[in-house]
Parts: C-alpha cells; structure tokens; sequence
C-alpha cells in the first residue's frame, strides 16, 4: 500500500518544499492543504488517513488529539532547542546570531518540543529572500 503524507502549511517557503518532495518521491501519496486559517480540519486529515503529516512553517499549536494520533514532523529554523516559539529568524536575527540551523523534529504535545530528527547549519547572512531560499534547500535536504 502507498504510504500517505499529508503536508500542511500557510508558507510560500514550505510549499515549495513540498512541492519538491513530491516530485522526487511519486512513490508516496502526497496531499498538500494550503491555507491561511489556523483551524485545522480534522475530518479531513481522518479522512485522508495519512502516514506522516509535516507541518512546515506552522505557527500555531498543532491539537494534542493529532499529535497523538498521527506521525506528526515540523521545521523550524532555529537549533532547537534554542528559540523555540514564534518569530524564532527575526528573534535570532535581532539578538546578533550569524548561524542558525534547519530543524526537523518529531512533534510532541509541548510547544517546538519532540525528538530531533536532523539539524542542518544554515548561515543567517544576507537579505531575507537569501536566508528563506537556504531555508527551503536545507529543509529539502533535511
């Protein structure tokens, strides 16, 4: 049976991830939900039955019930643990950091709290298109 991934984002930057993530893997079942609400629809991610959900770029505190029933994996750009929470680039940025990094991690019920899975270095130089586009290649890698 095709392994199901659902991908959920409001981000241009992660959408891109996703998009190319499902052009390399056409082995998995990949659906992408885009949008700007901060409600998630449980139906439908019960409807889709999904393997692994990736919630890239989400800002919102994802519900207990999901994170529990589901795979559920999340990029951050910070090395978690350090600056977890919102804002966590303009945050770094505004405290002087030149380095940073990609973060993927399982997603647990605490806030940017789970086990790390991969943590790739990413340099916070240059202009915000220049630091969202090493983003989106680091959490492609990633």
């Amino acid at each position: 049976m095709t392994k199901q991934i659902l991908c959920i984002t409001y981000r241009d930057w992660a959408l891109e991830i996703y998009k190319m993530l499902a052009d390399v893997l056409p082995q998995y079942n990949f659906k992408i939900i885009f949008n700007d609400a901060k409600n998630i629809d449980a139906s439908a991610i019960k409807t889709f039955q999904p393997d692994i959900i990736l919630w890239y770029g989400w800002s919102w505190i994802v519900p207990a019930s999901i994170v529990e029933q589901y795979d559920c994996m999340c990029l951050h750009p910070s090395p978690l643990p350090k600056y977890r929470g919102g804002s966590p680039l303009q945050n770094q940025i505004l405290n002087g950091e030149k380095n940073s990094a990609v973060t993927i991690f399982k997603m647990s019920a605490g806030l940017d709290d789970g086990d790390i899975v991969r943590q790739i270095h990413m340099s916070l130089q240059g202009n915000i298109e220049d630091i969202f586009f090493r983003m989106t290649t680091l959490g492609f890698a990633a």
